[in-house]
């Protein structure tokens, strides 16, 4: 390892406008030995005159193999004889072996501008390899797996949950398919047969159920008024819609006002019993008052 050199300036001048260090300059001890690519510091002195400024010319080819990074410090110290200013600065070399660094500045003052290059920093870079180092790349580690990958459940879990998504929606269809035909069929209250009629006193049950019970007692409604127009005029009612009875009741014989109290009656037990309706307590005792009058009608 070679040991960097210390020296002071020669204040010889070379050419007009540039000379060599003046008494006074000095390029301070910097490291001995670096690594290629390794940035180090040299530091140095500059003897001016009171008001001259010092400018570090980090173009000049006195700095050899070593790149100029950046100013580190410079400050400034005024007595008597003078200005000192102390600067340090930031190289890097990319060359091995031997390199010799050789500040470079520009001194301004009222007299003009002056170069000035310092004495000599030698220093040496040593490659990264060793000597007997291959000059091959070696190769590659293994590939080895990481945790948290997927999990092994992801796929099969994504594939129930849309078949279960799918049934789901299937059923839901069905259910809603189902009561539109049941709506688009419909042919009156369920049991609207007179055999599903129970013979035994149907009116007294449906008046017991009015008040706790509208639906039962709306359905026993629409049964007795189907089977009592079925009997007395001779027409299908109980398997008439009823939308067709206003078509069909009248042009059978049926008077028109038998009709009308029918079809208000029987869609009033088709609003309760499918569609969720609930009369006012009022209103289920006229309903049991219209359906025994069109019972005695049809009698």
């Amino acid at each position: 390892m070679r040991t960097l050199l210390i020296a002071l300036a020669v204040g010889l001048a070379l050419l007009p406008g540039l000379a060599g260090a003046d008494d006074g300059d000095v390029s301070l001890k910097g490291p001995a030995e670096l690594l290629v690519g390794e940035p180090f510091t040299v530091r140095f002195e500059v003897l001016t005159s009171g008001d001259a400024t010092v400018v570090v010319d980090v173009s000049a080819d006195s700095w050899g193999a070593a790149e100029v990074i950046s100013v580190v410090s410079h400050d400034v110290d005024t007595d008597g004889v003078g200005t000192m200013h102390r600067l340090e600065v930031l190289l890097v070399s990319f060359e091995f072996g031997e390199i010799v660094v050789s500040p470079s500045v520009v001194v301004l003052d009222s007299g003009g501008e002056v170069r000035r290059s310092l004495s000599s920093v030698s220093l040496t870079i040593a490659p990264t390899l060793s000597a007997a180092a291959p000059l091959t790349l070696s190769p590659l580690p293994a590939v080895e797996g990481i945790g948290g990958g997927q999990s092994p459940f992801l796929v099969p879990g994504i594939v129930a949950g849309a078949v279960v998504a799918a049934a789901g929606l299937l059923l839901l269809l069905f259910v809603l398919l189902r009561r539109a035909l049941r709506g688009w069929s419909l042919p009156g209250p369920e049991g609207a047969t007179p055999e599903d009629v129970e013979t035994e006193e149907p009116f007294e049950r449906a008046e017991g159920l009015i008040d706790d019970d509208p639906v039962g007692a709306y359905r026993i409604i629409g049964q007795m008024v189907r089977r009592a127009l079925t009997d007395a005029y001779q027409l299908p009612v109980a398997s008439m819609t009823t939308e067709e009875l206003s078509s069909r009741l009248e042009p059978g014989g049926v008077d028109s006002w038998v009709v009308r109290l029918a079809t208000d009656l029987l869609s009033q037990c088709d609003a309760v019993v499918y569609a969720g309706y609930r009369p006012a307590p009022k209103r289920r005792r006229g309903d049991l008052v219209v359906a025994e009058e069109i019972l005695r009608v049809a009698d």
